[in-house]
C-alpha cells in the first residue's frame, strides 16, 4: 500500500548543502546517481539543492538485528512497514533474521524472503539460519549476510544443542568465511530454572538467567578461538560476558560484541511498569548488569548496536506471561536514544556512527556502505540534533505500537533520509522508492 504524504521523486544529483559532518565544520556534499561524488567546502551544481541549515550529518544507519516477520507473519509486520519505520528512524539497511514463516533455513525460504523484501524502502540483507540438520541448505545459500544459530528457543521453532551440530556449522562457517551470529542462551539451562520460578514477566531474568548467557557464550568463543570462526555475538547483556569476550579480544579471536539499547537504558525495575511489553530474550537485565553493558559501550568492548526489532500484535503482548511473545519494536527508537546518550556524554557521534554503522559493515563484510567517503553509495541522515520530544508508539510506522520506552523525553530525531543517493524521508514525508539488496566483500 502506498500511505500517506507518500510520492515518487528521482534525481540524478542532489547537493546537500551545510553539513555538519559528524558534526565538524559544515562541508557540502555532492550526489551523483547512488554515490557520493563529492565532500568539501565547494558548492558543485546539481539537478537538486537541499539546505541542510547545519544540521548534523552522518552515515545511515545500518542495523545488523531485524525481525521484519512478514510472509505468514505479515499480521504482526511486513517490509514495507518495517521499511517506513526505518527509514524515518535513520536506519538505510536492515539485515533479517531467519525465524520466519517460511524460516530462512533452506532455498525455498530463502527465495520466497527475497521475494516478499522487493516492498522495502531500505536497502537489505538476509542471515540464514542454522538447524542441526541443513548443512547442505547453508552451503549453498547465495549472498547471505550470516549464519544465524539460535542456542535456545526464542520466538523460533529451531536451535541447535546438539555440541557436535554445533561444530559443524561452525566448521563449514569458516570454510564459507561467513560469520556466525550466535543468539547466545543454553536451551537446557533456561528449561532448568523456568522449572524453579514462577512464571511472571518480574522473573523473566531468572527463568532465563544470566548463568544460561554465560555458559553459551563461553562454549562458542572457545569453538570461534579452536576454529578460527568470524563470530558475531548479538544483544550481549551480561557482565561475565563482556569480561570474556575482551578476554578473547586480547587473545586475537575474531568476535564482534553487539548490545541493544534496552540492555543499555533499562533494567528490571522498569518491568513492574512496563509488564510484557518489556518481556525480551534474552531479558532486561538487572542494575549491575545494565551498568555493566554501560561500561563495555564506555570501555570499546562493545562494538555495534542492533535493535532486535521484534513486533508482535499488542494483543499478543497483552497476553499471561507463558503466553506473550518476546520482543518489542526499536527501529524508529535507536537513534533518538543513542542522540540523547551523546547529549548525556553517554558516548560521542564519532563513536555513535562508528557502532551504528561503520562496525556493522565491517564485521558482516558489507560493501561499500557504512561511512561517508567519496565512492560509497549515498546512505546518508541529517537530524534535528537538539529537538526534544517524546516517544509515542501510537506515532510508530511501524504495526507494532508498544514500546517499554513509551513516554521516554529523548533529544535529537532524524529529519532527512537519503538512500542509494534518492532521498527517502524528509521532515516528516516519505517518498516512494526502492532499497537493494546488499552486496558484500
Amino acid at each position: 500500500m502506498e500511505s500517506r504524504h507518500e510520492k515518487e521523486v528521482f534525481c540524478m544529483s542532489i547537493l546537500l548543502k551545510n553539513c555538519k559532518l559528524m558534526g565538524q565544520e559544515p562541508v557540502h556534499i555532492l550526489i551523483e546517481a547512488d554515490r557520493i561524488a563529492y565532500i568539501g567546502t565547494d558548492q558543485p551544481s546539481a539537478t537538486e539543492v537541499i539546505d541542510v541549515a547545519h544540521r548534523v550529518v552522518l552515515p545511515g544507519l545500518i542495523d545488523p538485528h531485524v525481525h521484519v516477520r512478514d510472509m505468514g507473519l505479515s499480521y504482526k509486520e511486513d517490509w514495507l512497514t518495517a521499511s517506513r519505520a526505518a527509514v524515518s528512524g535513520g536506519v538505510t539497511t536492515l539485515l533479517d533474521m531467519p525465524n520466519t514463516q517460511p524460516r530462512t533455513v533452506d532455498a525455498a525460504g530463502l527465495a520466497a524472503k527475497r521475494e516478499a523484501a522487493q516492498k522495502s524502502r531500505v536497502n537489505w540483507g538476509l542471515h540464514f539460519g542454522a538447524t542441526e540438520t541443513n548443512l547442505s541448505d547453508i552451503e549453498t545459500a547465495h549472498n547471505i549476510a550470516g549464519i544465524k544459530v539460535f542456542m535456545a528457543e526464542s520466538s523460533s521453532d529451531f536451535c541447535v544443542q546438539d555440541p557436535d551440530a554445533l561444530r559443524a556449522i561452525f566448521h563449514l562457517a569458516h570454510q564459507l568465511d561467513k560469520p556466525v551470529l550466535v543468539h547466545s542462551e543454553v536451551q537446557a539451562c533456561v528449561e532448568a530454572h523456568e522449572a524453579q520460578f514462577e512464571p511472571s514477566i518480574l522473573n523473566h531474568n531468572h527463568i532465563r538467567h544470566p548463568k544460561c548467557a554465560v555458559e553459551a557464550t563461553r562454549i562458542i568463543l572457545k569453538l570461534a578461538e579452536e576454529m578460527k570462526n568470524r563470530l558475531y555475538i548479538v544483544h550481549t547483556s551480561v557482565a561475565e560476558e563482556f569480561e570474556m569476550i575482551q578476554a578473547a579480544k586480547d587473545r586475537g579471536v575474531r568476535v564482534t560484541c553487539e548490545i541493544t539499547p534496552h540492555h543499555l537504558l533499562l533494567d528490571t525495575s522498569i518491568l513492574a511498569q512496563v509488564g510484557n511489553w518489556g518481556k525480551v530474550n534474552p531479558p532486561i537485565r538487572d542494575r549491575s548488569d545494565q551498568q555493566a553493558t554501560l561500561r563495555a559501550l564506555q570501555q570499546g568492548v562493545a562494538d555495534t548496536f542492533g535493535t532486535d526489532h521484534a513486533p508482535h500484535g499488542l494483543d499478543e503482548k497483552s497476553r499471561e506471561y507463558a503466553q506473550a511473545p518476546s520482543g518489542f519494536p526499536g527501529l524508529e527508537t535507536l537513534l533518538p536514544l543513542l542522540l540523547t546518550e551523546v547529549h548525556r556524554g553517554t558516548l560521542d557521534l564519532t563513536q555513535l556512527a562508528r557502532m551504528t554503522s561503520g562496525n556493522v559493515a565491517r564485521a558482516l563484510g558489507i560493501a561499500n556502505r557504512g561511512e561517508i567517503k567519496v565512492g560509497n553509495y549515498a546512505d546518508i541522515i541529517a537530524v534535528d540534533f537538539d529537538y526534544r520530544w517524546t516517544i509515542d508508539p501510537d506515532q510508530f510506522e511501524t504495526k507494532a505500537k508498544y514500546s517499554p520506552f513509551a513516554g521516554r523525553e529523548v533529544i535529537g530525531k532524524n529529519w532527512l533520509t537519503v538512500v542509494n543517493g534518492q532521498v527517502a524521508y524528509h521532515k516528516g514525508q516519505f517518498f516512494a522508492g526502492h532499497g537493494r539488496e546488499i552486496d558484500y566483500r
